[in-house]
C-alpha cells in the first residue's frame, strides 16, 4: 500500500488521480507550504501543522485477540458503558474486529443489510440474516470493502478514524468503543451516527 508525501502542489492531485486508477489506497502526509517554509527562514522554527496518515497496520488475529482484551456482551437495548480509550492503531483495529449488528442511525447500505464485520487485514463485509437466525456476509461486490485507519496529529495530539471503502460509497468515522456492553459508534466526518452492538464470535479463543 502506498504512503504519497504532499507539499500542496498540483502533483499531489494527479499522485491521487493516478492511484485511484491502478487500484491504490493513498495516505496522505501533508508537509505544509513551500512558501511559508522559504519565508519563515532557515533559522526560524517551521510549524508544519497537523499531519496525517492513511494506512492498514500488520495486526495478527492473536495480536487482535490481545490488545482487545475481554468484553462483555452486548445488546441495541443496552447503553453505552465507559467509551474505550484507544492508544495506537493497531489498538482500532483491535477493538472494531468482529461482526456488529446495526441498531440505530443511519446507514449507506441496501435495507437488507443487518450489519458489518470488521476484520484484521483492514477487509470489510455487510452482513445479512442467515436461514439459522445468525448473520453471513455478503457474496456480491457491494457487499465488500475495505478499510484504513486514519491517524491525524497536531503536537502531543492524535486522532484517529476509519475510512471504509465499498464500491459504490465511501465514508471517514470516528470510532467509540464500550468493552462492557460490547457496543461501537461510527460518527460520520461529514453528519451521521450509527449505533452497533457486538455479535458474539462462535470461534474459540486462539491457543
Amino acid at each position: 500500500m502506498a504512503l504519497v508525501i504532499s507539499r500542496r502542489t498540483s502533483l499531489s492531485a494527479s499522485l491521487l488521480a493516478s492511484a485511484w486508477i491502478v487500484g491504490c489506497q493513498v495516505g496522505i502526509v501533508d508537509l505544509g507550504d513551500d512558501g511559508a517554509r522559504r519565508d519563515a527562514g532557515t533559522d526560524a522554527p517551521i510549524d508544519l501543522g497537523p499531519v496525517t496518515t492513511s494506512n492498514c497496520p500488520v495486526v495478527t488475529e492473536a495480536q487482535v485477540q490481545a490488545l482487545a482484551g475481554t468484553t462483555c456482551t452486548g445488546a441495541c437495548n443496552d447503553a453505552f458503558g465507559p467509551p474505550r480509550a484507544v492508544e495506537s492503531s493497531a489498538e482500532l483495529i483491535a477493538v472494531t474486529a468482529g461482526r456488529w449488528e446495526t441498531c440505530a442511525g443511519g446507514v449507506p447500505w441496501a435495507a437488507d443489510v443487518i450489519g458489518i464485520e470488521f476484520q484484521a487485514g483492514c477487509t470489510l463485509f455487510l452482513l445479512h440474516d442467515a436461514p439459522d437466525g445468525g448473520s453471513v456476509r455478503g457474496v456480491t461486490p457491494d457487499d465488500q470493502g475495505t478499510f484504513n485507519v486514519i491517524e491525524t496529529s497536531a503536537g502531543l495530539s492524535v486522532t484517529r478514524a476509519v475510512e471504509m471503502y465499498f464500491p459504490t460509497w465511501t465514508a471517514r468515522s470516528r470510532v467509540t468503543t464500550s468493552d462492557c456492553p460490547h457496543r461501537m459508534r461510527l460518527d460520520v466526518t461529514d453528519g451521521g451516527v450509527t449505533e452497533f452492538a457486538a455479535i458474539p464470535s462462535k470461534a474459540p479463543p486462539l491457543q
